[in-house]
């Protein structure tokens, strides 16, 4: 277990607790904490930012959120999500003939896991199609919806402030304000000068999207709309849960994590039972070598 499985990172001393979402800024904002923590003194800082072997940052088990760390400012920045997962395509997939660590015939590892019909040199519109046909509960999190990353098991919003990427120097200063955590700087890693992302969009590609991430745009408060800096969020008022609670989708959304949870206990049951086959495997060898020699 590491951050990277809770998906949050504990900064204990400020009281708070940063639940990043892939694709949304969680660089900038991780490169910061890690300097914010004295992570940063490594000679793989920045490269492995993402990493938990390099850069094990203290996490919180999510069971806990609301025992132990009750009181903290539990806080995210969220993306327009035609936007992010422009950004999602141009990082995971490439030309078919890249491999190396991360790429497997042009796309990403972690895609991979989730469906087999992603492939190396797709367009945007075939990209789409697959995000589209893969539902939350199994998608990988750099295009599951983001609303849905912040809601534990239990239908609970774990934040209680929610920024954007668009505005990210304006939130994280909110946030600097609130909880004292020094942003000194905010530098936005892995920003593009390719084209941008709404010429990526037809009416057809937009609608579908619209449907694929319809919670995000609603609690978030997103359009497509190639100008607009919609503000933060900011911090959540109560009229704003109880609206998500008694929300259309809601229901849809716990359907989704409890499917997800009942996959994730069959794969750890799945391992449990090859870890307990190979030690009876190695047992029988072990038997076996010292009967030889008796």
């Amino acid at each position: 277990m590491n951050c990277m499985s809770q998906r949050n990172i504990l900064i204990e001393k400020y009281k708070s607790i940063y639940f990043f979402l892939p694709k949304s800024g969680s660089t900038s904002v991780k490169l910061n904490l890690a300097n914010v923590l004295g992570m940063d003194k490594t000679e793989e800082f920045p490269k492995g930012i993402h990493n938990p072997n390099i850069f094990p940052f203290p996490f919180v088990i999510q069971k806990e959120l609301n025992t132990n760390y009750q009181d903290f400012f539990k806080f995210t920045i969220v993306r327009n999500p035609w936007n992010r997962l422009v950004s999602c395509y141009k990082d995971k997939i490439h030309p078919v003939d890249v491999n190396n660590k991360r790429m497997v015939n042009g796309v990403a590892r972690p895609l991979l896991n989730c469906s087999d019909k992603f492939y190396g040199g797709m367009s945007f519109a075939a990209f789409v199609d697959v995000v589209c046909s893969i539902s939350d509960a199994t998608a990988n999190n750099h295009f599951r919806s983001q609303l849905y990353q912040v809601i534990d098991s239990n239908g609970k919003l774990m934040v209680n402030y929610i920024g954007k990427l668009e505005t990210l120097k304006e939130s994280l200063s909110e946030i600097s304000q609130k909880t004292g955590i020094p942003f000194n700087q905010v530098p936005h890693f892995h920003k593009s000068s390719a084209k941008p992302y709404w010429e990526y969009y037809n009416s057809v590609l937009i609608e579908r999207v619209k449907e694929r991430y319809k919670e995000d745009l609603e609690f978030f408060k997103y359009e497509f709309n190639s100008t607009s800096k919609s503000s933060s969020l900011g911090m959540i008022k109560e009229e704003q849960i109880n609206k998500l609670y008694g929300s259309t989708f809601m229901q849809d959304i716990l359907n989704e994590k409890n499917a997800q949870l009942k996959i994730e206990d069959n794969k750890e049951k799945i391992k449990n039972l090859r870890m307990k086959d190979s030690s009876s495997k190695s047992r029988n060898f072990v038997q076996q070598f010292t009967d030889f020699f008796k």
